[in-house]
């Protein structure tokens, strides 16, 4: 109405309501009734109601009581909760407000990543006068949901930076620059020091880029004031065109709650400048190594994915990751094959420039020759070719080419020709060759760039949810979600109700009955341990990790008397319904071990000052398994920070495979620990497989017994599988069975028996059977023998152990004895002579279960061994008077009576003898790399029908050991372990069947 009528022509004050002013509120009823039928107002209208309804269904979300309940733990006023609730779900709403309704919100964590601080904002735009104003980057945002349904949905907004932000990035960004500017200002300095017969630093001269040019760039560009002008206007635009003007990346992920694997949580920087990251993958446990891109803390890790062929026996490296590694070796190669030869041809280059000032110096037509090319050359330790020299000749007619070395007509000429023919070769063919060489390592360099980033990009899941928080220095202006104190707690929150729901999701069968190793079994020496799984105390008051922090700047280095873990509950993120079931701290090895990462990062540093330690520590519970790494400063100053580093890995008590295999200590650290600090404990690894893909655990510095038993503890329930009506049904006797593992066997407690070792095993320690559910009961007991191959020095033992719902191994070496027959294989291959080097303790320790529902299949095959003249006591013809002699000088003893002919000179035919391999076949995993099979050999192995043998195995004890004990023949107890098996796949058929029928 103002723009309508001027208010000179407006009617009295009074007189307001006249018919003059009728046609401007005319108008604007007009104009309100046509914007409310227009469809765009209609749409504007819609969508605020909506979102006025998804705000006050998010209100009274579980998410927003989530808010308020994390906020009021963290001392946060009403009102700064209203104002970051507030935040949050605009931010939620304009990034999934069309795909996630209010009232599903069941978590969330909405942060925003400021690109500058005030302070930096404001010091950035004087120093650029006002022009870091427009060219400044928007803020970074991301928004994690997760809904009532199950669903993760992510939304992630990245603003590039003009700068490399990491390592990785800043490698690849120089290797890309230097080769642009080889491409750039290389390559033509060598192609015009050829062909001008000018060394390359006397090119660099003429364009002033050597010292001397630089020097007086200054002057130089004063008195060019407009050309410099114009190239700083130029290289300006440049710097202008790689600032980000609002560019940006969205990355949108939407993920299954129940398929979460593993996460990762690093915090690091300093107090005033933190950054923590959290990660969250799904499906299966990412790769060691794209874990370590996050950042390591030094040291070789105790705890992380390992490839699932580590559980058999000779287990191998994945292909992926083998591939990776050639790609990146064979990359590096090729760069530095290609450095060196285009090294050598620089060399060349500059020996013929160098050979240009012959031409230069010869006047006289006697000075210019061949041979006096070569004596020029030799007089200044020059290596001319003679190709070079074969060019040079007296000219007199041509003047241009005397002009080219500062001569007039007759002058001595050919040297730039000779240059040419010096470095390409003589004939066509060989120039064609020299220009492919030329080409191909240019090719090389751009293959090796690109082959290095597709390499290692294959180390990066593309697939997961990523979140980063960075702490600004607080002000006025800055949003709640920009806070670090307040989304970093709800961070930890959010991933802690991810794993809780995950396991809710998933129809796991009933736990109350799992039996775990609690402290309420172990007495007061074993939770004393130093060396076990149980020494820790739990922290459930501290709530943030500085706080934590705090007390760990002046802790003493890390022994066996420092050694208790203290689990801060809440700051893990340990939810109420979650058992802490074991923990224990990866002391370092005296004289502390540095990989070569650790010694090109700068761990070396660390190593030397008092500070700056590294931490290692392992907490299992229920449901995860947490490996926490963290390092003090160097000095105990509180603002330097701590870094912290925390993998976390899903099991869900749902172990179907491990395995442990004992280690050695080096010789120095055997000497320094066990016979300085006089400790006593037993090394080793430990690998377990679950659905998520497979982890190893390095106990270095501890009893590894104690691992594989708490393994064996996280097995899932299949305690039940084989029932007692179906193995007898079989024709299995369970009673004997039973009768016969009791023997062998040793009852410790309810839940934990013992396998009574063989008179001449000197390995350790001695596994033990933990039993994981109060109805699992041993069913079967075996054990056999492997005499091995002749050139061994050692033999082993296997034993079997069947319950109703597991199969368990033990797999050990034992040192052969001495034999006179075997005496040079005892001297040259089994190195009898240096066994003190390698006490018997030390040998071959292995130990593995699996769930039988994983079974695949169960294999046998005998084979027969003919007689061999290599094999002591089992050749092809035997003489009674040598086996008694030799058996004399073996044992000082006479042999056991044989028979009349025992000192009969006549020899007699030697039988074949017999050994059955037993192979274990499992289920693949969804991620597994290869075929899980167990294989073992029983050997000798006598059977009824078998071929007669007399065979005398005198460097190994008697067979007989365990038949005397068990009354149960080689024959009897394979076709028994053959029936259980049997009846183990027809189990795993009824179960099968039945998830076919459920679809």
């Amino acid at each position: 109405c103002r723009g309508r009528f001027s208010p000179a022509l407006a009617p009295p004050r009074p007189a307001l309501a006249t018919p003059a002013r009728w046609p401007c509120r005319g108008a604007m009823l007009r104009r309100f009734v046509g914007a409310s039928r227009d469809p765009k107002g209609v749409a504007l209208a819609g969508e605020r109601n909506h979102q006025k309804e998804w705000m006050a269904a998010a209100d009274r979300s579980d998410c927003a009581r989530n808010f308020d309940r994390v906020l009021k733990e963290l001392g946060k006023s009403p009102s700064d909760i209203d104002k970051f609730k507030k935040e949050s779900f605009d931010k939620i709403y304009e990034a999934l407000g069309a795909e996630v309704d209010g009232s599903d919100l069941a978590r969330a964590l909405v942060i925003r990543n400021e690109k500058f601080g005030r302070k930096t904002g404001i010091f950035l735009t004087i120093i650029t006068l006002g022009l870091f104003v427009c060219l400044r980057p928007r803020d970074d945002a991301t928004v994690v949901v997760l809904t009532k349904h199950g669903r993760i949905v992510q939304l992630k907004v990245d603003r590039p930076a003009c700068c490399p932000n990491n390592l990785l990035s800043a490698f690849f960004a120089l290797v890309k620059w230097m080769g642009v500017l080889f491409v750039v200002l290389g390559m033509p300095l060598i192609v015009l020091a050829l062909f001008n017969g000018r060394t390359v630093g006397q090119e660099l001269h003429a364009l002033h880029l050597d010292a001397e040019g630089l020097a007086g760039f200054p002057e130089y560009a004063v008195k060019n004031r407009m050309y410099a002008a114009g190239v700083g206007a130029v290289l300006l635009f440049v710097i202008c065109t790689f600032m980000p003007h609002d560019y940006r990346d969205k990355r949108r992920r939407r993920h299954v709650l129940r398929e979460v694997a593993a996460s990762q949580y690093e915090l690091r920087g300093f107090t005033c400048r933190r950054r923590s990251s959290i990660r969250l993958y799904f499906g299966s446990y990412p790769g060691q190594q794209e874990l370590d891109l996050a950042g390591n803390l030094g040291n070789s890790s105790c705890c992380g994915p390992v490839s699932s062929s580590l559980l058999m026996s000779g287990g191998r490296v994945a292909t992926p990751m083998l591939l990776v590694l050639l790609t990146i070796f064979l990359s590096l190669v090729s760069g530095l094959d290609t450095f060196f030869t285009w090294y050598e041809r620089s060399a060349a280059i500059e020996l013929a420039a160098a050979g240009q000032a012959f031409c230069v110096g010869s006047r006289e037509q006697s000075e210019c020759g061949f041979h006096q090319c070569k004596q020029w050359g030799h007089q200044r330790l020059l290596d001319l070719k003679d190709s070079f020299c074969h060019e040079i000749f007296w000219e007199e007619s041509n003047p241009v080419n005397c002009v080219k070395f500062g001569h007039i007509v007759p002058c001595c000429s050919g040297c730039q020709k000779g240059a040419i023919h010096a470095n390409v070769k003589e004939n066509s063919f060989e120039t064609f060759k020299s220009i492919v060489s030329v080409l191909a390592d240019i090719g090389t360099l751009l293959f090796t760039y690109v082959a290095a980033r597709y390499a290692l990009s294959l180390l990066v899941a593309p697939d997961h949810i990523d979140v980063l928080i960075k702490r600004r220095p607080p002000g006025k202006l800055q949003q709640e979600i920009a806070k670090f104190d307040s989304t970093n707690p709800l961070a930890i929150d959010f991933v802690s109700h991810i794993f809780t729901e995950a396991r809710e999701f998933v129809k796991a069968e009933d736990a109350a009955g799992f039996v775990t190793q609690t402290t309420a079994q172990l007495d007061d020496a074993q939770r004393a341990k130093w060396c076990g799984v149980h020494n820790y105390d739990i922290d459930e008051v501290t709530r943030d990790w500085e706080e934590f922090f705090k007390g760990e700047l002046l802790v003493p280095p890390d022994m066996r008397w420092t050694s208790k873990v203290k689990i801060p509950k809440r700051c893990l993120g340990i939810a109420e319904g979650e058992r802490i079931i074991a923990a224990w701290t990866e002391l370092p090895l005296m004289p502390i071990s540095m990989t070569a990462q650790d010694f090109m990062t700068g761990g070396l540093i660390y190593h030397f000052l008092p500070m700056g330690k590294t931490r290692h520590a392992v907490i299992v519970t229920d449901q995860r398994l947490f490996y926490v790494r963290y390092r003090r400063p160097s000095l105990p100053l509180p603002f330097l920070g701590v870094g912290l580093r925390i993998d976390c890995f899903r099991h869900d008590h749902d172990v179907f495979c491990a395995s442990m295999a004992r280690t050695n200590p080096g010789f120095v650290h055997k000497h320094v620990h066990k016979t300085l600090l006089r400790e006593q404990f037993l090394p080793g690894n430990v690998a377990l497989q679950c659905r998520f893909g497979a982890l190893q655990l390095v106990r270095a510095h501890g009893d590894v017994l104690d691992v594989y038993e708490l393994a064996c503890a996280l097995s899932r329930n299949t305690a039940e599988f084989l029932p007692p009506a179906a193995l007898q049904s079989n024709g299995i006797d369970l009673a004997r069975c039973q009768e016969i593992a009791e023997k062998s066997m040793t009852h410790k407690s309810n839940h934990l028996w013992a396998i009574e070792p063989r008179s001449d095993d000197g390995v350790l320690p001695h596994p033990s059977i933990q039993l994981s559910h109060t109805k699992e009961q041993i069913v079967f007991h075996t054990s056999f023998k492997d005499t091995c191959t002749v050139l061994d020095g050692c033999y082993t033992h296997t034993d079997v152990v069947v319950t109703t719902g597991r199969l368990f191994l033990w797999h050990r070496q034992v040192y052969k004895k001495w034999d006179c027959q075997a005496i040079l294989y005892y001297i040259i291959f089994w190195r009898g002579m240096l066994r003190f080097l390698k006490p018997p303790a030390n040998l071959l320790n292995e130990c593995a279960f699996f769930t039988l529902p994983s079974l695949l299949s169960f294999s046998t095959d005998l084979s027969v061994d003919p007689p061999s003249w290599l094999v002591p006591h089992h050749q092809p013809l035997k003489f009674p008077c040598w086996e008694n002699l030799t058996y004399y000088l073996t044992f000082c003893r006479s042999r056991p009576d044989k028979g009349v002919k025992r000192f009969s000179c006549c020899p007699y035919p030697t039988g074949p003898s017999a050994h059955v391999n037993l192979y274990w076949r499992l289920k693949n995993g969804a991620f597994a790399d290869g075929d899980f099979v167990f294989a073992h050999t029983f050997r000798p192995f006598y059977a009824e029908g078998a071929y007669e043998s007399d065979e005398d195995n005198d460097f190994t004890p008697p067979d007989d050991e365990e038949v005397a004990m068990t009354g149960v023949s080689h024959e009897e107890q394979v076709e028994t372990l053959r029936r259980i098996m049997c009846v183990t796949q027809d189990q795993c058929t009824k179960v099968l069947d039945k998830m076919d029928s459920m679809y």
